[in-house]
C-alpha cells in the first residue's frame, strides 16, 4: 500500500516536471519563431487576428455607441441652451422694435395732424394716470432738453389731451380736459357756434356751456335754429390763447333736458406718447 502510494506520486511528479519542460521548450521555440519572423508564425498570427480583430470590433459597439449617445446628448443640449439665448435676444430685439414702430407711428399721425400746429413741438412718453377721484391729471416725463413750460398744450394724433399745470426737473403734470376745473372755448364744427366745454371728473365726459357772440360766460344755453345734436364735432376756438384753433376735441352723445354731454375724441388711457406745443402761452391761465 505505501509502495503504491508512493510510485503515484512518483508519476504525478515526472508528469509535472515533463509538462513543465515542454511548456518552456515550445515558449523558447515560439520565441525563437519570433525572432527570425518564421513564416508559420506569421502566418498563425495573421490567422490570430482574422478572428479576434472582428470579435473585438463587435464586442466593442456598444461602448462606441454609449460614447457616440453621450455625445451627441451633449451636443444637443449645448445647442438648445444656444437657441434659447437666441431666442430670448429675438424676444428682447421684437419688443424693442415693437417699441420703435409704435413710436415712429405716432410720429406719422402727428406729422400728418392739422397744420394749425405750431411748428415747434416735442413729444414725451406718458408716466401714469392718476386717479384720485378729485381731479384728472396725467404725469408725463420731463427733462432739461425738453423746455417745458406750464400752461403748454399738450396733445395726441387724435386732438387735445390738457395742459401743463406743474414742471419738475424728471416729470410734469397735465390737467386733462376732463378735470373738473378745466374750461375749453370751443366751437361746434358744423354751425361755428361757440361754446365752453367742462370737465366732470369722467375718464371721457364733458358738459357743454353754450354762448353766443352776445352772451356772458353766466349765461344759459343758447336757443338757435339749429341746435347742437349727437355727433356734433366740437374744435378747439383759439380763443384763451392755450390751444390753437381747429384741433379736435369732443363729440356730442347726448342732449337731455337741457344738458348737453360730449365725449372726448382722445382716449389717454391707449396713449404711450403726448405731444407738447411749444407756443407762447398766457402765465395768468389759472
Amino acid at each position: 500500500m505505501f509502495m503504491a502510494r508512493t510510485f503515484k506520486r512518483s508519476v504525478v511528479a515526472i508528469n509535472k516536471f515533463f509538462f513543465t519542460i515542454l511548456f518552456i521548450t515550445i515558449s523558447a521555440y515560439c520565441l525563437y519563431l519570433s525572432s527570425v519572423q518564421h513564416p508559420i508564425l506569421s502566418s498563425l498570427e495573421s490567422m490570430m487576428m482574422d478572428v479576434t480583430t472582428p470579435a473585438v470590433h463587435f464586442l466593442s459597439q456598444p461602448v462606441e455607441w454609449t460614447k457616440e449617445y453621450i455625445r451627441n446628448n451633449d451636443s444637443l443640449r449645448e445647442e438648445i441652451n444656444r437657441l434659447r439665448e437666441e431666442n430670448k435676444k429675438l424676444l428682447d430685439w421684437q419688443v424693442l422694435a415693437q417699441k420703435r414702430e409704435r413710436e415712429n407711428q405716432y410720429l406719422k399721425e402727428m406729422l400728418n395732424t392739422d397744420p394749425n400746429l405750431p411748428n415747434s413741438i416735442v413729444t414725451t412718453k406718458i408716466l401714469g394716470i392718476p386717479n384720485d377721484g378729485y381731479r384728472s391729471t396725467m404725469l408725463i416725463a420731463n427733462s432739461s432738453s425738453l423746455d417745458l413750460a406750464k400752461n403748454q398744450a399738450v396733445v395726441c394724433p387724435d386732438g387735445i389731451i390738457g395742459r401743463i399745470i406743474n414742471i419738475g426737473m424728471t416729470t410734469a403734470r397735465v390737467m386733462l380736459i376732463t378735470d373738473l376745473n378745466s374750461r375749453i372755448p370751443v366751437r361746434v364744427e358744423s354751425t361755428g357756434e361757440q361754446a365752453i366745454l367742462s370737465g366732470q371728473n369722467n375718464p371721457r365726459e364733458l358738459t357743454v356751456i353754450h354762448l353766443d357772440s352776445s352772451s356772458s360766460p353766466e349765461s344759459q344755453l343758447s336757443t338757435k335754429k339749429d341746435p347742437i345734436k349727437i355727433g356734433d364735432r366740437f374744435l378747439t376756438s383759439g380763443y384763451g390763447g392755450i390751444y390753437p384753433p381747429g384741433l379736435p376735441v369732443a363729440v356730442v352723445t347726448n342732449v337731455q333736458n337741457g344738458v348737453i354731454t360730449a365725449t372726448t375724441i382722445s382716449d389717454v388711457t391707449r396713449l404711450e406718447y403726448v405731444t407738447i406745443l411749444k407756443n407762447t402761452v398766457p402765465d395768468d391761465v389759472e
